[in-house]
């Protein structure tokens, strides 16, 4: 996970890559400068300070579709190579399940959870919307954690209202995965290949504006 505002292609440059930690692995990189260095498997050991907080980190990008069952406890597991490439110290033991955009749930490691719940503005007085959003957000999250064989019980309200049943496909979304009827989310993915160019110009328009944004 990339924390404090980190991102792949924008790292401070008081960061250092750790290239002989055991988890770290490295190779030249064909796109970029010479000398220059980029990860394999997913995975960027990261050591820095920002301001008076020591970071030291993995990095994780989480992606790939995979298929599940909901058993009659509502149990779903965990894809196993998911859970391989989470650091207990970095990550933490458990997840937060939370609702979605459009019929989804989303799964979050928990440091990285509460480290974003973290960054909000904290204020007697809140924005009336982002009140409104944390009002529903954190009252319908759960924690859940995994059991010996990698399993999280997913709370019947949550189940209710991504209108999961025995069937569930989980995404890896960047930083975070999303659990989605399959049936729903493969009609879903087919309608956004349709439009991907569309999709990526308004990314990177999304993108300028943030860039812009963060110059004022």
């Amino acid at each position: 996970m990339l924390h404090c505002g980190a991102s792949w292609g924008n790292l401070p440059s008081s960061w250092t890559a750790d290239a002989n930690g055991p988890s770290s692995k490295y190779e030249p990189s064909r796109t970029r400068g010479k000398g220059s260095r980029r990860p394999i498997n997913g995975f960027l050991n990261l050591e820095g300070r920002i301001g008076c907080h020591e970071v030291r980190t993995r990095c994780v990008l989480f992606t790939g579709e995979y298929e599940h069952t909901i058993d009659a406890k509502h149990r779903v597991a965990i894809p196993s190579e998911i859970r391989s490439r989470l650091d207990p110290e970095c990550h933490g033991v458990a997840f937060y399940l939370a609702p979605g955009t459009d019929a989804s749930l989303w799964l979050w490691p928990e440091k990285t959870f509460e480290k974003l719940a973290s960054t909000s503005e904290q204020s007697l007085l809140p924005d009336e919307d982002l009140a409104e959003f944390e009002e529903l957000l954190y009252s319908q999250s759960a924690w859940v954690e995994p059991d010996k064989s990698g399993r999280i019980r997913i709370p019947e309200r949550l189940l209710t209202l991504a209108g999961l049943e025995s069937n569930v496909v989980i995404l890896g979304v960047k930083d975070h995965l999303e659990l989605r009827d399959p049936v729903a989310w493969s009609r879903r993915r087919d309608e956004k290949l349709a439009k991907q160019s569309e999709i990526v110009m308004r990314a990177r328009r999304a993108q300028d504006r943030q860039r812009n944004h963060g110059g004022d």
